[in-house]
């Protein structure tokens, strides 16, 4: 007589956990030890979740942490079932002020560049609060959707500067670190000898200035180029204005 062993492997799967930027799709995929030529059967849950709940790699948009179960089942009825882990990491985007400049009714407007990515919710905008150095008071908020501007509608640039700072927002709430801040200008005059005007302002800060430009008119719609200095200058004496009332604007 004869003694055959015969060993059963147990029908098993494998799945990976994963970890994908909010926001963002990730692929799942199990595997198995099935060595037969019937067809598998899947079954994801939470089905809400997926393009398809019933492949072996279904794709999923994850908008906060999420648990996956699936459950694989050969034609003999043999049934594997497996969890898996999607994680969502912060967004490594850090967005930059480009500049903050001034519109026609002195309101300090924001300019940044846009994220490609699509996790981004929001930009958030900070100003620097009046009555503490380097406290960011949160005035503001821009959808990723709309363009990258901001006006500050409560500035006024013809009664002092202002700093500020963005950040981004992801669609899980993740928030990012404040950009470098921007420092707008503040222009001042005073009366020389003559039809001489001292012209006095805060240096920008945010960039490197390479010059800064000087414009004079009859009227604030009407203003032509009469000088520039270098970028580390904050001061210039136009010796040669005309006698009336005569405008001002300085250019980064």
């Amino acid at each position: 007589n004869a003694i055959v062993s015969v060993k059963v492997i147990p029908f098993a799967a494998t799945v990976s956990d994963q970890t994908v930027m909010c926001g963002n799709t990730v692929q799942l995929d199990v595997s198995t030890n099935y060595s037969g030529t019937g067809t598998l059967t899947y079954n994801w849950q939470p089905a809400d979740k997926l393009d398809n709940s019933a492949i072996k790699n279904p794709v999923a948009t994850i908008t906060q942490a999420s648990d996956f179960t699936v459950v694989v089942t050969t034609p003999h009825g043999a049934v594997a079932q497996k969890n898996v882990h999607v994680d969502v990491s912060k967004i490594t985007f850090q967005p930059q002020l480009c500049l903050v400049s001034v519109d026609s009714v002195n309101n300090n407007v924001l300019v940044w560049e846009k994220s490609d990515g699509t996790a981004i919710k929001d930009y958030l905008i900070f100003r620097e609060s009046l009555i503490q150095t380097d406290f960011y008071d949160l005035i503001g908020s821009v959808a990723s959707s709309a363009e990258t501007v901001y006006t500050d509608l409560s500035s006024n640039a013809l009664v002092q500067s202002n700093k500020y700072k963005i950040a981004a927002r992801d669609n899980c709430g993740f928030v990012t670190s404040q950009s470098i801040p921007h420092k707008t200008m503040h222009l001042s005059i005073n009366k020389g000898q003559g039809n001489a005007w001292n012209l006095i302002w805060e240096p920008y800060d945010g960039f490197l200035v390479s010059s800064y430009k000087i414009y004079r008119g009859s009227s604030p719609d009407q203003l032509t180029l009469i000088g520039s200095t270098a970028g580390s200058a904050n001061s210039y004496t136009d010796l040669t204005a005309p006698e009336g009332y005569v405008y001002y604007k300085i250019e980064v």
